[in-house]
């Protein structure tokens, strides 16, 4: 009876760890790829990619794309996290209350101006497969960073 609770032990680590690593290797692609995508996001709000600082743009070293804002992001959110759980809260609380002023301001404004034109320029596609191989990644790559953020948000009322 001992080897077969060893043995099931065993088994249940297993899983626990490779479910814990699966998690890093989510977290780790999910962040990076909304890091790398605050530099196209600067370039806007500095009035194109040849208006933004130096420091701050991609450069290609050895045939690698470094990207500092990337860096700064993670440094500035690592810290962040560092500090606590409560503090961190707070960031996430206030940053999700711009996202949502952004979106119902986006809404409202989207709406007044569709009134206005009714609605042109809006059209559905037809067919079983109308986006093509990109339309499917685009829609996976939407459920999983959705399912991330849930999995963050959850996470942290958890805590």
């Amino acid at each position: 009876m001992h080897a077969q609770s060893v043995r099931i032990l065993v088994i249940y680590c297993s899983i626990a760890w490779l479910i814990g690593w699966a998690l890093i290797l989510e977290y780790t692609i999910g962040g990076s790829a909304i890091a790398r995508g605050i530099s196209p996001n600067l370039a806007i709000y500095f009035g194109g990619e040849d208006k933004l600082p130096a420091v701050l743009a991609r450069h290609i070293v050895f045939g690698i794309v470094v990207d500092p804002s990337a860096a700064l992001l993670v440094l500035g959110v690592t810290v962040l996290l560092c500090i606590g759980i409560k503090e961190s809260s707070l960031v996430q609380a206030l940053v999700t209350a711009l996202n949502v002023c952004a979106m119902v301001f986006v809404i409202i404004a989207g709406g007044y101006l569709a009134c206005q034109t009714g609605w042109n320029g809006y059209h559905l596609s037809s067919g079983y497969f109308p986006y093509g191989f990109n339309g499917l990644l685009s829609g996976s790559a939407t459920v999983f960073f959705s399912y991330i953020g849930f999995d963050v948000v959850a996470g942290t009322t958890e805590e």
